[in-house]
């Protein structure tokens, strides 16, 4: 899992409120310039990068518990490979 941001264009129709339409998808760039894409994806906001990045951890954490019980629960079941 990694951070996306999301763009929509606002769009004015005299029938109705402000609406709302899908632009884009901006994924982080892969490799040495992963954190410095996060950070334009956040405006240059260092409070939110590190939210995100402390996130990240979590969400590593909680994979490999999950790898570590499915790989009990294999070994009970005497599952091989």
């Amino acid at each position: 899992m990694s951070p996306i941001e999301v763009k929509y264009i606002k769009n004015t129709d005299n029938d109705k409120e402000n609406i709302y339409s899908f632009k884009e998808v901006i994924y982080p760039i892969d490799g040495t310039d992963y954190e410095k894409s996060i950070l334009e994806m956040t405006r240059q906001n260092q409070e939110i990068l590190n939210k995100l990045k402390e996130s990240e951890k979590n969400q590593e954490q909680t994979y490999y518990k999950m790898m570590d019980h499915l790989k009990i629960e294999a070994d009970k079941a005497g599952l091989k490979n």
